[in-house]
């Protein structure tokens, strides 16, 4: 006897309404798979020293092994500068002594921080400019072509971030070399330190991270709502999955009858 009447006709349709469902999750969860399996080969075969942007970078030593401390000026008469400081720390850049005040300090350095430097000398407040830049973005470099590199140097102070560094929140200045890589230098203006070589290699990397955890609002984590999002699709095509095969059963079983 074949199926007739009203349930059959909504069974047929509840049927086909979450086989429609269930093979477009099917196919949106299939090429976030594809993806993860083409970014797990390139992580697979990447070369790690040239993906990391740093073949040419070297660790730069702030104060020499024979520098001699010289005579400092005593924090107590910085007090009005210092007022509301959460820390004060005596830093060394560049074979300079100073003074870094802390007045908003976070775990991690990218987080949003609020520091004032002294001049540990004289007292005086430092402001960071091009040339400690210019200096300090060539002694992190080595390679043969450096000096030639920085001459031809482009220099940019960047409040809001930029997309080689996405999780930055703090101004930093980008250093932008007339390389073949595109090689880009960031200095954080909160810590004055080369936080970043970037060269089109790292950002090649950096698109397949971006892949590979859905971060395709560039935050510089997977703890995203693409992720989440993701997951409930998983979800949802089991269950479809599971319901398609329920109501298959209970078709073929009126079928029968």
């Amino acid at each position: 006897m074949s199926i007739s009447g009203r349930k059959g006709e909504q069974l047929m349709l509840t049927k086909r309404a979450n086989a429609v469902l269930h093979k477009w999750l099917a196919t949106i969860v299939s090429i976030q798979l594809v993806i993860w399996l083409g970014t797990g080969l390139y992580f697979g075969l990447a070369d790690d020293p040239k993906a990391s942007g740093n073949q040419f970078r070297q660790k730069v030593e702030h104060k020499s092994e024979d520098l001699q401390t010289p005579t400092l000026v005593a924090l107590k008469k910085l007090s009005s500068e210092l007022s509301g400081a959460k820390r004060v720390s005596l830093v060394w850049r560049l074979d300079k002594p100073y003074y870094l005040a802390y007045f908003q300090e976070t775990p991690h350095g990218y987080q949003k921080q609020s520091v004032k430097w002294f001049d540990a000398e004289t007292g005086a407040p430092s402001v960071i400019n091009k040339n400690y830049v210019t200096e300090l973005a060539q002694q992190s470099l080595k390679h043969a072509e450096k000096t030639n590199l920085m001459e031809n140097a482009t220099i940019n102070y960047i409040v809001t971030g930029t997309k080689d560094i996405p999780n930055e929140r703090n101004a930093i200045w980008a250093v932008a070399l007339n390389n073949t890589d595109n090689t880009t230098i960031y200095i954080s203006d909160v810590s004055r330190k080369v936080i970043a070589h970037v060269d089109d290699h790292k950002r090649l990397k950096s698109l397949m991270f971006q892949l590979h955890f859905m971060d395709y609002f560039n935050t510089g984590g997977f703890n995203n709502i693409f992720s989440k999002v993701f997951a409930l699709l998983t979800l949802l095509l089991a269950i479809t999955g599971i319901r398609w095969l329920f109501i298959s059963k209970v078709w073929r079983g009126k079928a029968l009858k």
